[in-house]
């Protein structure tokens, strides 16, 4: 078997509650995931879910034990890193009133984009991919604040397809790298 994608050992989760308490959701939590698996995650709502989530893509600290994502320390990795190997898409929602749908998803190439935003013709490919694989076509045109929640999902995983990242992989690359 390949070496695991995402690796846990001793994972502990949560936040702190008023700055002062510490809450713990989740742990200790091991676990390997190696390339091509499909992993589901169920549990009632307050359960911690997103919490490890967001732990795991590194955008918050664990409370005790580690991650690694390609053999690499999560912590150790700059948010461009993080982001050209981990795509997350939660149900919190884009607040804007002049964003239009594709520019959200297009949003999702930042971490291959130049210094300067600018995107390329195979980020182009890759937007455009993510577009149809999610079946958003109709509603491009769009601000993100006339969107249903529903509408607004898709569009969440529009813009994590265009990521293309190892986790949350669409099968397809438009990388160079």
């Amino acid at each position: 078997m390949s070496s695991p994608l995402l690796q846990t050992r001793a994972l502990q989760t949560g936040y702190q509650a008023g700055g002062k308490r510490t809450v713990t959701t989740k742990g200790p939590l091991t676990l390997e995931v190696h390339p091509g698996q499909l992993v589901c995650l169920l549990g009632p709502n307050g359960a911690g879910k997103s919490t490890l989530l967001r732990t795991i893509a590194g955008l918050q600290p664990p409370l005790a034990g580690t991650i690694e994502i390609n053999g690499q320390d999560v912590r150790q990795l700059s948010p461009v890193q993080r982001a050209r190997t981990v795509s997350l898409v939660l149900t919190d929602k884009v607040s804007t009133h002049h964003l239009d749908v594709y520019s959200l998803v297009a949003l999702g190439r930042y971490p291959w984009s130049s210094w300067l935003g600018g995107i390329g013709d195979k980020d182009r490919a890759a937007i455009e991919w993510a577009i149809d694989s999610a079946g958003i076509r109709s509603f491009l045109d769009r601000k993100i604040n006339t969107l249903s929640d529903g509408e607004h999902q898709k569009i969440m995983l529009a813009r994590a397809l265009a990521q293309d990242t190892p986790l949350l992989d669409a099968g397809r690359t438009y990388r160079t790298s």
